[in-house]
């Protein structure tokens, strides 16, 4: 089974590294979001969507999607919409009500106040980050959570409280999904505490399709 990562808003494809160290380079695949973007072109969370099934598209062999923040956002969107090589989803620190997080409040005042260099280290400008949020801010699949069958582990740190509410209730309104807290965590898991991450994900796989496979 493959992964496939996709990182957070302020983060780039390497915050997995880590992760896919420790999991394998042969099993993992982690997405660019940014990648080919220019300067002058739109950057919408629809535009991402299409970027990801584009390149989803061409893998055709049963794959789990992960993802952190945005990337979460992306999976939860991808799922919903019930591809057949989508196998699993890992979501942490995901919001999927974008209106009722103070964390997006918080992070969009920053961005604003934020130097263009630091969105240039993320292969973006500051305009294509702020509009990106922008076209977070009606989000809402409550709706859609439902229809998400396909095993879920969803993740989010103990000291996350901007998204623990949302992972609670993430866990509770997808039919298969699991909740677990991670002592000492704050948002960016994947970057602060990769080694546990890594475990959550091999216990979840071992619990979700390993074990069934020797049955």
């Amino acid at each position: 089974m493959k992964f496939i990562f996709l990182h957070g808003l302020g983060q780039t494809s390497s915050a997995w590294d880590e992760i896919v160290g420790h999991i394998g380079q042969d099993r993992c695949e982690a997405v660019s979001l940014y990648n080919e973007l220019t300067a002058d072109q739109d950057l919408t969370i629809e535009r991402l969507d299409q970027k990801l099934t584009d390149y989803l598209a061409a893998i055709r062999e049963p794959f789990i999607l992960c993802g952190l923040s945005l990337g979460g956002i992306l999976a939860l969107r991808y799922a919903a919409e019930q591809h057949t090589m989508l196998k699993g989803l890992i979501l942490s620190g995901t919001q999927y009500q974008i209106a009722s997080s103070p964390l997006f409040t918080f992070q969009n005042m920053i961005f604003r106040i934020l130097p263009q260099k630091m969105f240039t280290r993320m292969g973006l400008t500051k305009a294509q980050a702020l509009q990106l949020m922008r076209s977070l801010h009606t989000l809402d699949m409550h709706k859609q959570l439902a229809s998400i069958q396909i095993p879920t582990l969803v993740l989010c740190g103990e000291r996350d409280k901007p998204n623990k509410k949302a992972a609670i209730e993430l866990s509770t309104n997808i039919p298969n999904a699991k909740l677990e807290l991670i002592a000492g965590g704050g948002h960016e898991l994947n970057t602060e505490l990769p080694e546990v991450f890594s475990e959550a994900i091999e216990q979840f796989m071992t619990v979700s399709f390993y074990s069934k496979e020797t049955v």
